[in-house]
């Protein structure tokens, strides 16, 4: 995931933000969002590295913008999806650019990095990355990826299904399209 402008927010307060859609648009990026599914193992990357993995809790519920983003996300639209994340530092961070000859034919076409730049691909938040690249990115961050993987990893386990429920009714409202913001926001 991408998150350049918002990194340090959504670090420390444990959690991914994103609009909705863009402007006029859907979004795949956010619309990534809603796939997400808990003890998913997401690989933060800001500030021209990956220095963070974390383990979704939730899926994504529909929230307003959080407050602490202030003019960083005055350009996007104030509600959108929230899934809590459990982050921790990666031992060594990875910086793309010190063995760009072997991580650029692991990156998919859609990625959250850019071929021309190799920076981040501003309009790509979330996406998927292929096994291999996601092994890559581990062993250079020095983790074993089989650790994040497997019946080890960090426990997220779900306990209340109340929340759940409630949690799944808003990611339906805030994904139906024939709702009014102010109409969602109400329900």
């Amino acid at each position: 995931m991408n998150h350049n402008a918002t990194c340090k927010q959504e670090i420390d307060g444990g959690y991914l933000w994103s609009p909705q859609r863009e402007k006029l648009n859907r979004s795949r990026a956010y619309d990534n969002m809603l796939r997400i599914q808990p003890n998913d193992v997401i690989i933060s990357y800001g500030r021209q590295q990956n220095s963070h993995f974390g383990l979704a809790a939730e899926i994504a519920r529909a929230t307003p913008q959080p407050a602490e983003f202030g003019s960083k996300g005055e350009g996007w639209a104030k509600f959108g999806w929230f899934v809590p994340v459990q982050w921790t530092p990666l031992p060594k961070p990875v910086r793309h650019r010190e063995f760009w000859e072997e991580l650029s034919p692991l990156l998919p076409s859609y990625s959250p990095i850019s071929f021309k730049t190799r920076s981040g691909n501003q309009k790509i938040y979330l996406a998927e990355v292929p096994g291999e690249l996601f092994e890559l990115l581990c062993r250079k961050g020095e983790v074993d990826h089989r650790t994040l993987l497997g019946p080890s990893a960090l426990s997220l386990e779900r306990s209340d299904p109340i929340g759940e429920l409630e949690a799944a009714a808003q990611v339906a409202i805030g994904a139906d399209q024939s709702l009014d913001d102010t109409t969602r926001q109400r329900l």
